[in-house]
């Protein structure tokens, strides 16, 4: 008896980009359903550019001594880097 081997394609990942436009300091958990849960601390004005599969959710937190509050939450696709960004981004750079 033979099994046939399935080959499972997984999704191309997609750069994302987000930005804690506030003074307080943020959570940001990346959420999706078939994978664990990752959390990541983004200071104010701090840039957080990551890759993720097309999936995922973004939550942001807002970090408090006593706890967390939702604030917002993305999916990926919204925050996905344009052409137009990457070029201002090298232009800023230059």
């Amino acid at each position: 008896m033979s099994f046939a081997r399935q080959r499972v394609s997984l999704p191309e990942p997609i750069l994302c980009f987000y930005i804690n436009r506030t003074p307080h300091t943020q959570l940001a958990r990346f959420v999706k359903a078939s994978q664990y849960n990752r959390d990541r601390v983004v200071r104010p004005n701090e840039h957080l550019l990551f890759e993720a599969a097309p999936g995922t959710v973004l939550e942001i937190h807002m970090l408090t001594e006593e706890s967390t509050t939702l604030l917002n939450s993305f999916s990926c696709k919204e925050l996905k880097v344009s052409n137009e960004l990457i070029e201002t981004m090298l232009r800023w750079l230059a």
